[in-house]
């Protein structure tokens, strides 16, 4: 099965809009509904000179905050492409800081963290969640990425990524007779835990937005 196909049968279980055609490979893009504002899930591929190097699984969505506000958070030593861009751009416009302290270097779920943001005191509000530091400690390749989708607009794209070689997609094809029929395909994305695994990254996407959509923002630090 395909990473289209397998998109397919979680669709069929889950709901939302999908867009897809099982004829093609990895362009699949599930569009799900939530309370506070619809979900994302696709696939990215990083290539050099059209040659795959690695796959992520992507889950986005976005949020209106106060302030600008960049936030990434990743394992140590292992910053991805995506999040380089973004804390490149953004270190020119925001007063980036590693927060690699006394309070997160001693905390469970964050010792093997990189933390990068422009407003220490409302990461450290959000790492503030029991829930949330619980995750991450689940999932240690995620990556999180939080940045302004403009310079003067309060939109902000959230992003949580996984390297597919961490999903049972894997980042190749799923053995699997999709010819055999729709359920039977089903089926085999339940046997793999594909539906499990993308829940688990909305779970986490949907819950860091909900977190940081109820507080004010605290005064930036040294102003």
């Amino acid at each position: 099965m395909t990473w289209n196909q397998l998109l397919f049968a979680h669709w069929n279980k889950y709901g939302g809009q999908l867009f897809s055609s099982w004829e093609r490979d990895k362009d699949g893009i599930l569009l799900v509904e939530h309370p506070k504002g619809p979900v994302l899930l696709q696939l990215e591929e990083i290539e050099y000179r059209d040659i795959p190097l690695k796959e992520y699984l992507l889950v986005r969505t976005s949020l209106d905050l106060e302030h600008p506000y960049t936030l990434n958070i990743s394992q140590k030593g292992l910053v991805g492409s995506g999040v380089n861009l973004v804390l490149g751009v953004w270190k020119q416009m925001t007063s980036q800081k590693d927060l690699q302290n006394r309070y997160f270097d001693q905390r469970e779920g964050l010792k093997e963290r990189q933390i990068q943001t422009s407003r220490p005191a409302m990461t450290r509000q959000l790492l503030q969640s029991t829930i949330l530091v619980q995750k991450l400690d689940q999932h240690p390749q995620v990556q999180i990425s939080l940045s302004p989708a403009g310079v003067e607009d309060g939109l902000h794209h959230l992003m949580v990524r996984c390297p597919t070689s961490h999903t049972p997609y894997q980042g190749q094809e799923v053995e699997a007779s999709w010819e055999k029929g729709e359920e039977q395909a089903i089926q085999r994305c339940d046997q793999i835990g594909f539906s499990a695994c993308v829940q688990e990254l909305v779970e986490l996407t949907v819950l860091v937005r909900d977190q940081l959509l109820p507080w004010p923002m605290p005064p930036e630090e040294g102003k």
